[in-house]
């Protein structure tokens, strides 16, 4: 019996070894992050409290590898510049699964990122205010 879980342990490192090497030295690599629009197809009412509030935004996101995909998000964004059915908003989104997607970060534009995203820069949207102020909820 003692043979026998050796044996196992010695296999299953080999086995480890083996998917190492075949990884290669820079393992796996996610995908680049693409750039897509989304149109704001239903959005939740605007509360009558000041600053940052939640927000629910539904869509259709468009892009190179994906054509209408119906995607949501909830935000946290300033009353002030709350977003409007039939907007346009640029997003960045995964390849693979264009549910994962977030607003483009567009700090140039005067947006003010409140949450901790990394996502690539796209061109600025001239349909969504400049004093949008957003976070995705974790």
């Amino acid at each position: 019996m003692l043979e026998f879980g050796m044996l196992l342990i010695m296999v299953l490192a080999v086995a480890g070894m083996v998917v190492l090497y075949l990884r290669g030295r820079g393992g796996f690599r996610p995908t680049q992050a693409e750039a897509g629009t989304l149109y704001v197809t239903g959005v939740s009412p605007r509360p009558d409290a000041q600053g940052e509030q939640y927000v629910t935004i539904t869509g259709n996101l468009t892009g190179p590898s994906v054509s209408g995909a119906v995607v949501y998000g909830r935000f946290a964004w300033d009353v002030n510049a709350w977003p409007s059915i039939g907007d346009l908003i640029d997003v960045v989104y995964s390849p693979r699964n264009p549910q994962s997607w977030s607003i483009a970060h567009l700090r140039h534009r005067g947006f003010r990122v409140v949450g901790g995203y990394s996502m690539q820069e796209t061109q600025p949207s001239t349909s969504v205010p400049s004093s949008a102020i957003w976070r995705r909820r974790m």
